[in-house]
């Protein structure tokens, strides 16, 4: 929690820079709140489906896969440990859209660090690159749910495939 304070300190500067030199679009910005320096992992769904660190080890890949990730495992879950786990060469895995579905939820998609994971995957899910195509496919699930009248449970594995194959592809 120490860390915190001057993160805070360095964000409330940096907003105050934004103000000076922008102040028409900055002018009456004000830092409404900030997470926790170092603190990865917080809350995540139980999924439909769940990724396991073996999963991510292994190169899965899931039948009903929405995204493609090849990030090493980077699990640094407390200040004394710090596991770095690079992949091999053209070593990839699937995150599975059951991943994203809440397990007793309708019509609710989780992307990112809250998709059912457990914290070796997640560590390796969680970056920036994962988290995009998590969103594109969360987007393309609504659009198809929107246009077919389902539910995010019953889209159509195959239509949201299709939109996602440059993802998903093996090149």
């Amino acid at each position: 929690m120490g860390a915190a304070w001057p993160a805070r300190a360095e964000a409330e500067r940096a907003a105050q820079l934004l103000r000076d030199q922008f102040p028409s679009v900055f002018g009456h910005a004000r830092l409404r709140r900030l997470g926790y320096p170092g603190i990865r992992q917080t809350r995540t769904i139980v999924g439909r489906t769940s990724l396991s660190a073996d999963d991510i080890l292994a190169g899965r890949r899931f039948p009903d896969a929405i995204a493609r990730a090849a990030w090493p495992v980077e699990l640094h879950d407390s200040a004394a440990d710090y596991r770095w786990q690079p992949l091999p060469d053209s070593h990839s895995y699937t995150v599975p859209y059951g991943a994203l579905l809440p397990a007793e939820l309708s019509n609710v998609l989780a992307v990112g660090r809250c998709i059912d994971a457990d914290p070796v995957a997640l560590s390796s899910v969680r970056v920036m690159g994962p988290c995009a195509a998590m969103g594109v496919a969360a987007a393309h699930a609504a659009d198809l749910a929107l246009l077919s009248g389902r539910d995010f449970a019953t889209v159509d594995i195959a239509s949201l495939q299709r939109r996602l194959a440059p993802n998903l592809g093996d090149s």
